[in-house]
């Protein structure tokens, strides 16, 4: 979970968001709400990104909130 919001935010930070690069820092602290809002902007990537390998395994919405 942790590698894949560090992603998230670097690509932020990259990309000028830093509205998503402060909600990444709130996920990295445990914010469970900022959490959830990184678990879906990571998911919406991947349904975009046809290129991600069947083989990565992103995690659901409920592996996020364990």
């Amino acid at each position: 979970m942790t590698e894949q919001i560090e992603t998230l935010r670097a690509e932020a930070g990259a990309a000028g968001d830093y509205e998503m690069v402060a909600i990444c820092d709130r996920a990295l602290d445990g914010d469970a709400d900022a959490i959830l809002e990184c678990a879906e902007d990571i998911d919406d990537a991947r349904a975009q990104n046809d290129e991600t390998s069947a083989d990565e395994h992103w995690p659901t919405h409920s592996e996020w909130i364990r």
